[in-house]
């Protein structure tokens, strides 16, 4: 891993951290303040990885003779950091998901409340109608 990867890494890294802090309170007092700063937090990080990534990327394509001599596998693995940080904060964010979930739709989430469904409670006949 170079510098610059280690940089990246940890450039995204304090985020979750403070995510991480902020979490946990929003969870036990269900904020509704704290629960839309999870969630943007979560774009947040979101845009760090993905410049991130691309960076790492476009330093690969920059110089194949030092991607030969460096390693696929360092890459791989810094590749793979970077989305693991993302999804741990992912799972930071849905911390404030379920507390605004009883209060407001979440606008452009992937999260909507499954179709009612009715059940009656009348005995069906046996004879057909």
């Amino acid at each position: 891993m170079d510098k610059l990867d280690r940089d990246a890494i940890l450039h995204v890294l304090p985020y979750i951290q403070v995510d991480l802090t902020l979490a946990m309170p929003t969870m036990l007092t269900e904020d509704q303040r704290s629960a839309r700063e999870l969630i943007d937090a979560k774009r947040t990080v979101n845009e760090a990885e993905r410049t991130a990534v691309c960076a790492h990327l476009a330093r690969l394509r920059e110089n194949p003779a030092t991607t030969l001599s460096t390693s696929l596998t360092a890459s791989s693995q810094v590749l793979a950091m970077l989305r693991d940080l993302k999804t741990a904060n992912s799972h930071l964010a849905r911390i404030g998901y379920a507390v605004l979930a009883p209060t407001q739709p979440h606008h452009g989430s992937r999260c909507q409340a499954p179709p009612r469904t009715v059940i009656s409670t009348r005995p069906r006949s046996s004879k057909p109608e």
